[in-house]
């Protein structure tokens, strides 16, 4: 080829390959400036969303009980007001956004179930199944107020904020009249703490262990997203505090709760440290415990640590067989009404049909202290299929969220979806493993994880933003370096 046809060759490829390098680099503006739109529209919003500081106050009332200390907000029904107040603001205000993931559309379905059941109930009128009708429906619609009011991936993190904020001023206040010498129930020899404004009834122990054990998540949460020393020095005092509500209750089944915990931590390499540490402070704060709330937590290992003279020991002994008693009458009440169950709230009452002993009136009534035995006594074993599914459905979510987060690169909204969705797998382990233990099917922890997962999941699923070349080439390089 002569001199005088390369040149022009030359210069029609060195054109060519300018135009492709800006061709290049023009999409890779209008993708970055795509995935610029959809983090900016899952993460906040223009206006103030008015229906959150509602949603705190019905959190606070969950969690501080205020109606027991005070009587007139059960006489001016305050909760159904606060309700109604919620859901005007939320749709004069245009906050809600009608949206439904696969969890919401089984919770509900179980919902629908647990109704059945209770219709076709002979227990119906015991006080506690008519509690149940009276409150649960109202947990129900709390569920979907969080689901549809939460409308930003910044408003799913200040309700994690307002959980972690709301149980940590309760439980300080708790403390300093414990200090004081309130605040706690004496059983089993030892002094169980409660909260300042529970009713401080039998099971006001482990509620305040439970609630002990389901903020070591969320403030944990709170402590990653810290950005100021301050802020990190608050909420690592909500999960100390937290640590030692749990041991000052005297809950056996929370500081094993609490010990999972932290186990979890130690199958990922990011939360590895934070596993550890949890451990160590835990075992730390056991070591000064009094010797009596050291010997209960000992007679987790075993009888050999009981004293057959000691008639707390024998106490603490029964409590624990009683609650395997509570699974083998869940089952036989589950066999005796397959499908429908007894009606939700009636376990109790219906165990004079399995136990001679409380047929006989030798033993008082006591709950069956076991979620799943609650849950296939109560609903059959199509309500516990039903919960399963509920269940499977809310961790695939998760799981998919965590893809999808993973999918886009790195990036802050990305990180940020990973962290919300480990905190409620966290927070969904927690209260599976805690039910072993404890009957908890209509506390308001459940409604808070299903519409916490339900806003997060249909946030992803809108999200899926497209990967700037760039990022997706920083993010296959971080992903191979570590």
């Amino acid at each position: 080829m002569s001199p005088a046809r390369s040149k022009p060759l030359r210069a029609r490829r060195i054109a060519a390959g300018r135009s492709s390098s800006t061709k290049d680099r023009e999409d890779t503006a209008a993708s970055t400036a795509a995935a610029d739109a959809a983090d900016s529209r899952v993460w906040s919003s223009r206006h103030v969303n008015w229906v959150l500081p509602l949603l705190f106050v019905y959190v606070w009332l969950f969690i501080a009980t205020p109606h027991v200390r005070f009587p007139i907000l059960t006489d001016i029904r305050f909760e159904r007001l606060l309700v109604i107040a919620a859901w005007l603001v939320a749709v004069a205000g245009g906050y809600l956004v009608l949206r439904m993931a696969a969890t919401n559309w089984w919770a509900l379905a179980y919902f629908g179930w647990m109704l059945l059941a209770f219709a076709l109930s002979n227990y119906r009128d015991f006080v506690f199944a008519q509690e149940w009708l009276d409150k649960y429906w109202k947990l129900v619609l709390f569920q979907l107020l969080v689901l549809f009011s939460l409308r930003t991936l910044r408003d799913v993190s200040a309700m994690m904020h307002a959980f972690a904020i709301a149980s940590g001023l309760y439980q300080l206040h708790s403390w300093i009249d414990f200090l004081a010498g309130g605040s706690y129930v004496f059983q089993q020899g030892i002094r169980r703490m409660t909260g300042v404004w529970s009713d401080a009834g039998g099971g006001a122990g482990n509620a305040w262990g439970v609630l002990g054990l389901l903020t070591l998540p969320f403030s944990e949460y709170c402590l990653r997203r810290a950005g100021s020393l301050w802020v990190r020095l608050v909420f690592s005092g909500v999960l100390v505090l937290s640590l030692m509500s749990i041991l000052y209750s005297g809950t056996r089944s929370a500081l094993l709760g609490a010990f999972v915990f932290g186990v979890l931590h130690l199958r990922s390499r990011k939360m590895l440290v934070s596993g550890l540490v949890v451990l160590l402070v835990l075992a730390g704060l056991v070591s000064f415990l009094p010797d009596e709330l050291q010997h209960r937590y000992l007679t987790i290992l075993g009888d050999d640590h009981l004293d057959p003279d000691n008639i707390f020991d024998m106490s603490a002994k029964a409590s624990a067989e009683g609650r395997t008693e509570g699974v083998r009458d869940g089952l036989l009440l589950a066999l005796n009404r397959p499908i429908f169950g007894y009606g939700p709230g009636t376990s109790m009452l219906a165990r004079v049909e399995v136990n001679e002993s409380f047929r006989r009136g030798e033993q008082r009534l006591i709950e069956l202290h076991n979620l799943y035995a609650q849950i296939l006594s109560e609903t059959g074993f199509v309500g516990g299929l039903i919960f399963a599914l509920l269940t499977l459905v809310y961790v695939r979510g998760l799981v998919r969220v965590h893809r999808i987060a993973r999918s886009a690169g790195p990036g802050p909204v990305a990180e940020r979806f990973e962290l919300i969705a480990t905190t409620l797998g966290q927070l969904m382990w927690i209260l599976l493993f805690y039910g072993l233990f404890g009957h908890t099917l209509y506390k308001f922890y459940w409604m808070l994880l299903y519409g916490l997962q339900g806003a997060v999941v249909t946030l992803a699923l809108s999200w899926r933003r497209p990967v700037p070349a760039r990022a997706a080439s920083a993010g296959r390089a971080s992903r191979i370096s570590a």
